[in-house]
Parts: C-alpha cells; structure tokens; sequence
C-alpha cells in the first residue's frame, strides 16, 4: 500500500488506471494473495483448538467466518480482475468494472443473509428447561 501511494504521489502511475496491464490488476491480485496468507495463521490456531472447544460447536462457526472472510474480500477482488480481464461485459450504463461492483454487492447481500441464518442457528444458546422454570417461578413472585 505504501508503494502504491509513493507510485501515485510520483504521477508516475495513475492507479485507478483500468486495463489489464494497469496497476488496478496488480492492487487486486496483490489482495487476493494476502488475503489467503492471512487466512493461514488462523487456520492454525483453529486446528490447536477444536478439540477443545467441539462442545461450543466451534467447527461449523469457523467455517462460517472463514466463509464471510473469504466472500468479502476476495469476492470483489476476483470479480474487478475478472471485469478488468474483460470477462464481464459492458451493459449500458455500467461500464465493466462498475457492473462487477454492482454484481459483487448484490452477491454479498443474498450470501450475507444466508450467513446470517446458519450464524443464528450456531450461536443460538440453549437453556435447560429448569432454567427457564426459575426464571418464570422468580418473576411471578416479583409480580404484586
């Protein structure tokens, strides 16, 4: 990211500069990769703890945020460099890069909610039903 701002301030590239051999593809692809790397070390501690916490369901909430990491970041960088590469095609108004941007927030709005739903499924807590006696039991004796 420094680079890119001592590039730009330079004038020397024009990052915003939208064919394939610009430094938009680069900037893309460059977060594309870091993202993967930065997905490693917590892959490593997921796999120290999951024995440990298989009671508190953490296999499928892993999984979850690993899936809306994924889809957040690197979604949108696949679809600019798709849209870049000219594997998106101009639909009047939008030029390519702004209908992969379009698509990539319609995307991630169905995939989000659908996340949402399971991530209310797994982080749900579950109450004993002698719990829930004493709540009722202490709340009519509160009652005059």
């Amino acid at each position: 990211m420094i680079m890119i701002m001592i590039k730009h301030h330079s004038k020397n590239v024009l990052i915003f500069q939208l064919t394939p051999s610009g430094p938009a593809i680069w900037i893309n692809t460059s977060l594309g990769v870091s993202t993967i790397i930065a997905l490693w070390p917590i892959g490593i501690v997921f796999n120290k703890v999951k024995v440990e916490l298989k009671n508190q369901k953490i296999i499928p909430k892993f999984t979850l945020y690993q899936i809306s990491f994924i889809l957040t970041q690197l979604q949108a960088a696949i679809l600019n460099i798709t849209a870049l590469s000219g594997g998106i095609a101009c639909a009047p108004p939008f030029s390519p890069t702004a209908r992969a941007g379009y698509m990539n927030q319609q995307l991630l709005i169905m995939e989000m909610f659908i996340i949402t739903i399971l991530s209310r499924i797994y982080y749900r807590r579950k109450y004993n039903p002698l719990e829930i006696d004493e709540m009722q039991d202490s709340k009519k004796s509160q009652m005059p």
